[in-house]
């Protein structure tokens, strides 16, 4: 059987959200949604737009003028094309993922179904009332919770339209007349809904008072036995309905537990670059499987459109910064700052926390593990974006053929390299530290994003923990072979040539800036390279045959950038599993890299080459053949 669901909804960008993802996540899939949207002036139409795509086709979108909130149920329930129909307010949710498959197994042999109400706090997290009504009577005007109604539509065809000359109570007036007729309903014992508190016919006393006029004309015009004393007692009811169900406390709570959205916490480093990225993705895919989400991080800008909290600051920054440089002392500073995201994790007691990067200036990770050690009963997943976890010091050692790190780091050959330390060389007592800290937790699994990152971790201090290779994805729905020329007018790149495509979040040696140099001197007036993500001081010393652009966040013109390119070229002497890669791969462009980290796992004869570290002239040579 097929599901009409209903939404209407006018400038309700702030809770539209959870509306759209809990009609997502229903397992049950054969449904229409419908949004009838009053012309909204504020971003309610762009985030459902937004949503449209995931819905594959499911969605149908009118938005128009109407004459109120029931001329627009009408407009929706005329739409619908189901043989079952429900309606969901979009400051609104459906309480788990089984809701149209609880509805379609219990409407068999009856003409609707009805459940329970939760009413809670505007945040969704405290039981505000519960509305329990087990049987409906035509003589006493006894109603189903209307959020909760689920009916064939061949009821709606008998009964009519919801009748607009009532403002607040038109479904009061639309079950009463259902009530009436010769149709038979089914209580389920569960909770389709969670409704936040504050709608027209339940906010303050105003409300109660237009309510009660309204619903009494309503028992009136449908002749239910002493409209008046009835009307007194679903008033009275309504208005104390915390104090009569307050001996329910325990049940709202057990409701709310068993269908609670369990919760991931995320923390790293930064929102943007390529592991902001990973760790947004991750956040958005979690939210459409029902969870509750919010990432911590500690500096630049956060994501705009997810739950996330900046804990870094200016002072703490540069006190860790000067713990580093001068005693190489990094992870051993922000202790405040460490203490408050610990305070966040108390107080939000998540299902899952997912460590990302820990290094950043930002963070004191033996505040943190002491925590996770000791307190923290939940899962534990930790993506390694490189090896900065099981060193005394460098994030990577590929480079410069260091092998301590398997037994006792020390003597760093890496010092004066991020994160950079000066003077001192702690990377001996570093590693103790880490060693002792990381290890002995029964709740751990780590995630590398390479199998060469799994070996190496199969070979250090953390190979008592399961660890599981999970290949870094990106959206194939930006990162596309696009046609689109207009990016090279805007920034000025000769169309005539040959484009060789360099990106990067940070440009430096070790990603292989003074080799694009190298490569613009080798190659001849046919070739054009392309770097994207420098600053402006890098921008200035560039030789005049290398274009430089600053960092774009945009994917979409960085989409259009790998597209127009003839190759992209990652000289990069250190990195794990680049997403730049892929990116370019998924764009239709070959890519030349060196055999640094996972680049082999990504290229093959198909899609690009691999290149010793350091041969610049070989790249040179297969761009010219």
């Amino acid at each position: 059987m097929k599901i009409s669901i209903i939404t209407v909804c006018y400038n309700a960008e702030d809770t539209i959200k959870d509306t759209l993802e809990s009609v997502l996540k229903q397992t049950y899939k054969n449904y229409e949604y419908l949004i009838i949207d009053g012309k909204s002036t504020d971003n309610t139409l762009k985030i459902i737009k937004e949503y449209e795509s995931q819905f594959l086709g499911k969605m149908k979108i009118i938005s128009e003028k109407d004459k109120g909130l029931y001329d627009a149920m009408n407009k929706g329930v005329k739409n619908a094309t189901g043989d079952i129909i429900g309606l969901i307010n979009s400051d609104d949710v459906l309480s788990h993922d089984r809701v149209f498959e609880k509805v379609v197994k219990n409407i068999k042999g009856v003409d609707g179904v009805y459940s329970n109400l939760l009413m809670l706090d505007e945040h969704l997290e405290k039981p505000y009332r519960l509305f329990k009504t087990k049987t409906v009577s035509k003589k006493w005007g006894f109603a189903m919770p209307h959020p909760t109604l689920y009916l064939k539509k061949e009821v709606y065809e008998k009964c009519g339209d919801y009748n607009t000359n009532y403002k607040i109570t038109a479904d009061f007036d639309f079950m009463l007349r259902i009530i009436k007729g010769n149709f038979k309903f089914k209580y389920v014992d569960d909770y389709f809904v969670y409704m936040r508190s504050g709608g027209k016919s339940t906010n303050g006393l105003k409300g109660y008072y237009e309510n009660f006029k309204e619903s009494y004309r309503c028992l009136k015009e449908n002749h239910v036995f002493l409209p008046f004393l009835t009307n007194v007692k679903r008033t009275i009811s309504n208005v104390f309905i915390q104090k009569i169900e307050s001996k329910n406390k325990n049940e709202l709570e057990i409701a709310l537990k068993h269908n609670k959205k369990p919760m991931l916490v995320q923390i790293n480093t930064v929102c943007n670059g390529s592991t902001g990225k990973i760790m947004g993705d991750i956040q958005r895919k979690a939210i459409l499987d029902g969870y509750k989400t919010l990432s911590i991080y500690g500096r630049r800008k956060g994501y705009k459109d997810l739950n996330c909290i900046k804990v870094g600051g200016f002072f703490s920054f540069w006190f860790h910064v000067f713990l580093t440089t001068l005693f190489d002392k990094h992870g051993s500073g922000s202790y405040f700052k460490t203490k408050k995201i610990v305070n966040i994790l108390r107080k939000e007691n998540p299902d899952i926390i997912h460590l990302h990067n820990i290094h950043g200036y930002y963070l004191n990770y033996k505040v943190l593990f002491e925590y996770l050690k000791k307190e923290y009963t939940g899962k534990i997943y930790w993506t390694f974006h490189d090896c900065y976890p099981f060193t005394g010091h460098c994030p990577h050692f590929e480079d410069v053929g260091c092998s301590k790190w398997k037994t006792q780091c020390k003597h760093c050959p890496n010092k004066k390299r991020y994160p950079t330390s000066l003077f001192i060389d702690s990377s001996k007592s570093n590693y103790r530290k880490k060693k002792e800290m990381f290890t002995g937790l029964k709740n751990l699994t780590i995630i590398t994003p390479s199998d060469w990152l799994h070996d190496l971790v199969k070979q250090s201090f953390l190979k008592e923990y399961p660890v599981v290779t999970i290949h870094n994805t990106i959206n194939k729905q930006i990162f596309k072979p696009t046609r689109d020329k207009s990016v090279l007018k805007k920034y000025g790149i000769p169309m005539n040539k040959k484009i060789i495509l360099g990106v990067a979040s940070v440009w430096n040696n070790r990603k292989g800036l003074q080799d694009f140099i190298t490569l613009s001197h080798l190659l001849d007036s046919n070739f054009q390279i392309v770097l994207v993500g420098l600053t402006k001081m890098q921008i200035k010393k560039l030789p005049k045959n290398i274009i430089g652009i600053a960092r774009t966040e945009d994917q979409v013109e960085l989409a259009k950038f790998y597209s127009s390119a003839s190759y992209f070229v990652n000289p990069t002497y250190e990195d794990n599993y680049p997403t730049v890669n892929l990116e370019a791969i998924a764009c239709g462009t070959k890519v030349i890299a060196y055999d640094t980290g996972g680049c082999k796992e990504q290229i093959n004869k198909n899609n690009g080459i691999i290149v010793p570290r350091g041969d610049i002239q070989k790249i040179a040579t297969y761009l010219q053949k």
